[in-house]
């Protein structure tokens, strides 16, 4: 599986940090993961990763 960080340019004119997860077999899907209150933070990017093996 890969896994990165990306910003993503918002409305207003700022970014947001978001959370990528990719499947090891390429299969055209994906699991993008965007900032909520507390942030990606360690406990959703495991939830994305379990996902995006699923």
């Amino acid at each position: 599986m890969r896994t990165e960080m990306r910003d993503i340019g918002v409305e207003d004119g700022t970014t947001m940090e978001t959370y990528l997860a990719l499947p090891d077999a390429p299969n055209g899907k994906a699991i993008l993961v965007i900032q909520e209150i507390f942030g990606v933070n360690p406990h959703i990017r495991s939830v994305t990763d379990r996902y995006a093996r699923e």
